[in-house]
């Protein structure tokens, strides 16, 4: 390492380490480590985190690239028919009846969460 680098270094570590917290014997090292320790991290966590350092995870302020093509084909569908439903006054195909009729289905089937139990 040269002596830039040294300094550099240097220089970084006292403005991110305020002075009393600043360990230098091998002693004060390890109860640093020791007082650091926390519990274990799950290995589902662990494989996120290490995924989004390696860029293979976005990050949770990053937009993906394209969000429909990570949509569920559900929600897809739900989109095309509000999509073709908007234009009021016109009549339905036979086909988006169909799928109208069966998102309304789908919508009875489900229990509401209002309608769920609170646990209390």
């Amino acid at each position: 390492m040269s002596d830039r680098e040294r300094l550099f270094d240097g220089l970084v570590r006292r403005s991110l380490i305020p002075r009393g917290f600043r360990p230098t014997s091998d002693e004060e090292i390890e109860a640093m480590i020791d007082g650091l320790k926390g519990g274990e991290i799950p290995e589902e966590k662990l494989q996120r985190m290490l995924g989004k350092i390696r860029g293979d995870v976005p990050m949770s302020w990053e937009e993906p690239e394209d969000s429909l093509a990570e949509q569920p084909a559900e929600s897809k569908e739900a989109s095309e028919l509000a999509a073709m439903y908007r234009g009021e006054g016109d009549e339905l195909s036979p086909e988006l009846e169909e799928k109208l009729r069966e998102f309304e289905k789908r919508a009875a089937e489900k229990p509401a969460e209002d309608d769920e139990p609170d646990g209390e």
